[in-house]
């Protein structure tokens, strides 16, 4: 398709702006009159602008999001706190993951780190919002979830943005780097991180502990940072084929929800989540004992 190539100059760039503005728009009628969808369209957003970016010039794309913005705020002016909400947030992070592709940026960092810039940004928005709209963001989600009552709802909230952030960011990223490789470009995961995932996934378990006594939810959220590198030390150790540390590892995930289930009505309302904790902890350091191993062996064999 023609309009999925490299685009050089403005007049070649317009048809592909124009078309994800208008698919921005269409979403954004759909936030306006029908709120419970767009839990579901909101996961799209960011990648018609990580497109943008991988296409077109740099220079063009604040075209592309004020024309966006502009038309997605006038066709929805009765909901324009949702339209902003959703919207800008992803526009931005779309624009940042879409850059970090093209730079070639290892993916492993580069979801993390969009995935956080659109949390900060959409908790940056709720009181600009507040202040514009005079209508609270949080309740009116409360009333779309119907959680009114619920008495995890406020401590699970910054969590609920981080995962939604990064289930936006991750479909971003299998589209975009599919179309990445038609330039040429791959992205650099051939390097063993196994040493600063497992690091990166201590330290947030260590801050999921430590900050439980000082804010839960951002406890919380800490919780599901070391799940994520978690995950890709898991990861790791499949694309190795290392049986064992595979077999470990799931054993270690299956001891966890039991442990979840069996002792949260032991623990303080709240408190059970951190129990989640216990998991990405021990797979962390089975992966550092078998990257030290590996190291180890290859120090003293080289050949």
């Amino acid at each position: 398709m023609s309009l999925f190539k490299k685009k050089e100059t403005l007049i070649r760039s317009m048809p592909l702006m124009a078309m994800m503005a208008a698919i921005n728009v269409i979403f954004s009628l759909f936030t306006a009159f029908v709120p419970l969808l767009s839990v579901a369209l909101i996961i799209f957003i960011p990648l018609t602008s990580s497109l943008i970016e991988v296409y077109c010039k740099d220079r063009y794309f604040p075209i592309y999001a004020i024309a966006t913005l502009g038309l997605s705020v006038v066709v929805s002016l009765s909901a324009i706190d949702f339209t902003l909400f959703y919207l800008v947030p992803s526009i931005v992070t779309g624009y940042v993951f879409g850059l970090m592709a093209k730079k070639n940026f290892p993916s492993l960092w580069g979801i993390f780190i969009a995935s956080i810039l659109q949390t900060g940004i959409s908790f940056a928005f709720i009181p600009l919002i507040k202040v514009i709209t005079e209508r609270n963001l949080i309740d009116d989600i409360k009333i779309i979830l119907q959680v009114n009552d619920s008495v995890y709802f406020n401590n699970l909230l910054i969590l609920m943005f981080f995962i939604v952030a990064l289930i936006q960011t991750v479909l971003s990223f299998i589209v975009v780097s599919n179309e990445l490789k038609k330039f040429g470009v791959k992205n650099d995961d051939q390097k063993d991180y196994r040493l600063p995932v497992a690091l990166a996934t201590i330290l947030s378990s260590g801050l999921a502990v430590g900050l439980f006594f000082v804010y839960v939810p951002i406890s919380l959220i800490c919780v599901g940072f070391a799940w994520y590198f978690a995950v890709f030390s898991l990861i790791f150790e499949i694309k190795k084929v290392n049986k064992i540390a595979i077999i470990v590892m799931g054993s270690m995930l299956l001891v966890n929800l039991f442990a979840f289930a069996g002792l949260n009505q032991f623990i303080e309302k709240g408190g059970e989540f951190i129990l989640l904790g216990i998991a990405p902890l021990c797979i962390s350091l089975i992966s550092l004992g078998f990257y030290f191993c590996h190291y180890r062996v290859n120090c003293f064999h080289p050949f």
